[in-house]
C-alpha cells in the first residue's frame, strides 16, 4: 500500500464477545488516507493483489475482499473465506462455512449494490481491523449511506477464518 503524507499512529484496542470472551490483542499500525474500493480509486490509492499475488498479506486480502463485494463476486469473495470460516453480523445469525456465506450474499444480504470506502486498516500479525463507509442502494430501492467496522483473522494460507462486522446506527 501506498503511503499517504498525511498518516498518523493510532493505538486501537478491540474485545469481541464472539470469541469466548478472548480480549483482542491491541493492535498499532501506521493510519492512512481514505481508501475507495472500487477498481479505479483503489487503484489510485494502493496495489490489490490478484489472488495469487499477496496472499499472505493480511490487508491486501482485505481490500481485495471490499473490491470483490463491491464486483458482487460473490464466488471470488467467497473463495477468500475457509471452508469452516465464522462471520457475525448485526441482525444475522452466525455464518459458518462457504454455502452459509454464499446464501447470505445470494439471498439474503438486505444490500443489492454499493461501494466500500475504507477509512482505516489496522493490521498486526493476522489480525485486521477496518473501518469505512457505506454508500449503496438497498433491495427495496431505499439508498443507505453507513458507517462501519469490521475485524478479519487470517489464517497463514491467506484465507479469512473469522468475520465481524459492526454498524454505526442508532439502535439502543
Amino acid at each position: 500500500m501506498k503511503q499517504s503524507a498525511s498518516s498518523e499512529s493510532a493505538r486501537i484496542v478491540f474485545a469481541s464477545p464472539a470469541r469466548s470472551g478472548r480480549i483482542g490483542t491491541a493492535i498499532q499500525r501506521e493510519v492512512r488516507a481514505p481508501t475507495a474500493c472500487s477498481e479505479v480509486a483503489m487503484s489510485q490509492h494502493t496495489h490489490i493483489p490478484t489472488r495469487n499475488q499477496d496472499v499472505l498479506n493480511p490487508t491486501s486480502l482485505v481490500q481485495r475482499y471490499y473490491r470483490l463485494v463491491d464486483e458482487r463476486d460473490i464466488s471470488g469473495l467467497v473463495s477468500l473465506f475457509e471452508p469452516t470460516a465464522e462471520y457475525y453480523r448485526p441482525g444475522y445469525e452466525k455464518l459458518s462455512g462457504h454455502a452459509d456465506l454464499e446464501n447470505f450474499y445470494r439471498a439474503e444480504r438486505v444490500i443489492e449494490s454499493g461501494r466500500h470506502t475504507l477509512s482505516k486498516i489496522i493490521s498486526e500479525g493476522r489480525e485486521v481491523a477496518v473501518h469505512g463507509t457505506f454508500d449503496g442502494v438497498l433491495r427495496n430501492g431505499d439508498k443507505v449511506a453507513i458507517r462501519f467496522a469490521d475485524f478479519f483473522t487470517t489464517t497463514s494460507s491467506g484465507t479469512f477464518s473469522l468475520r465481524e462486522t459492526f454498524f454505526y446506527t442508532p439502535l439502543v
